[in-house]
């Protein structure tokens, strides 16, 4: 296995769960269970391991949302937040 600094690469991007959960709530008279999730993102400089940038991001479901869902939206939450700031095309 290659060390990091064998590896080209033009930073380092942690996605960290901060919380997952089920929520349980009534709708309508009928029990329903929601699926939530809280990450926090850290970009991250390549020479010196500081934050380039850092972010926080709220995946809330949907009834039928499995927790692959929430990740599916929050990558492309995220791909649109790196975009927006300028980090990627």
């Amino acid at each position: 296995m290659e060390n990091i600094e064998n590896i080209s690469f033009d930073a380092i991007l942690l996605i960290h769960t901060k919380d997952k959960r089920a929520e349980q709530f009534v709708r309508d008279g009928d029990t329903e269970i929601r699926l939530n999730a809280e990450f926090h993102m850290f970009l991250i400089d390549k020479y010196d391991y500081q934050n380039v940038w850092i972010a926080e991001s709220d995946a809330i479901g949907r009834g039928t949302d499995q927790f692959t869902e929430l990740y599916d939206r929050i990558s492309k939450e995220l791909a649109s937040k790196l975009k927006e700031n300028g980090f990627i095309n």
